[in-house]
C-alpha cells in the first residue's frame, strides 16, 4: 500500500512540472492569446496518453501495479484530471452505455463549469 502511495504521489509530481511547463511554453509561443492553449494541449496530450497505457496495462496484465499507478494515476493524473475523464467516458461508449456516457460527459462538463463560476464567485 505504501509503494502504490509513493508511486501515485511521486508521478503527480512529475505530472504537474510537466502540466506547468507546457502552460509557460504555450504562453512564450503563442503570448497574449486568450484560449487556454496549455491546458487544451495538456488534456488532449494526457486522453491520448491515458488511452495507449491503459491498453498497454490491460495486455499487460499489470493494472493496480505500482509502475501503472505512477504513470497513470500519478504522471497523467497530475498533467491532466481530463485524461481519467475521457478514459472513463470511452470505456462506458465501448461498453454499450450510451446514455449513462453521455450523462456522464455532459453533467460533468456543465457542473464543472457551474462549480468553477460559484467558486469565482464565492469569494
Amino acid at each position: 500500500m505504501l509503494m502504490n502511495v509513493l508511486a501515485v504521489g511521486a508521478g503527480g509530481c512529475i505530472g504537474a512540472v510537466l502540466r506547468y511547463g507546457l502552460g509557460q511554453i504555450s504562453k512564450a509561443i503563442v503570448p497574449g492569446w486568450a484560449f487556454p492553449i496549455g491546458t487544451f494541449l495538456a488534456n488532449i496530450i494526457g486522453a491520448f496518453c491515458i488511452g495507449m497505457c491503459f491498453q498497454f496495462f490491460t495486455k499487460q496484465e499489470s493494472m493496480g501495479s505500482p509502475m501503472q499507478l505512477f504513470i497513470m494515476v500519478g504522471v497523467l493524473g497530475g498533467f491532466t484530471t481530463f485524461s481519467s475523464f475521457s478514459l472513463e467516458t470511452v470505456n462506458l461508449i465501448i461498453g454499450g452505455r450510451f446514455g449513462l456516457a453521455t450523462v456522464y460527459a455532459v453533467g460533468s462538463v456543465l457542473v464543472c463549469l457551474l462549480g468553477v463560476w460559484l467558486g469565482k464567485t464565492v469569494l
